[in-house]
């Protein structure tokens, strides 16, 4: 075994741990998606399919945020809605590939999150509710 590391307890070439993992690891499995569309209309339809299909646990729209992007070229400024999604990690794959084909603009945001901290009763819910 080599000699420890200054303020560590850890002797370097120490066997690793094989402890469960602490609860903040587990809690990664939530993730928190973005995305914005130009209608109100557009954000019902996206958040009732992923909700609908059990893809995601619970979609927040958020009416009324600005935007200002360039797009082809020009400099844009444009009312959207944006759409919070709350979803298992293991969904992922899935929730990407349903915006990507159900999203009415040709380059959609999607921007996912892996929260800090979750509370224990809204992960259960959230881990719960996807058969």
């Amino acid at each position: 075994m080599g000699s420890p590391v200054p303020g560590c307890s850890l002797a370097l070439g120490s066997p690793l741990n094989t402890d469960p993992l602490p609860d903040y690891f587990v809690k990664a499995e939530l993730r928190i998606g973005w995305t914005t569309v130009d209608s109100l209309e557009a954000a019902k339809k996206l958040s009732c399919q992923l909700v609908e299909s059990g893809l995601a646990a619970c979609v927040q729209i958020e009416s009324l945020v600005g935007s200002v992007y360039r797009w082809e070229g020009k400099v844009r400024q444009v009312p959207e809605w944006r759409l919070v999604v709350k979803f298992v990690a293991a969904k992922g794959a899935e929730i990407e590939a349903l915006v990507e084909a159900q999203h009415p603009y040709e380059c959609p945001q999607w921007i996912v999150l892996r929260p800090e901290s979750v509370s224990d009763r809204y992960l259960a819910w959230v881990t719960g509710s996807h058969p």
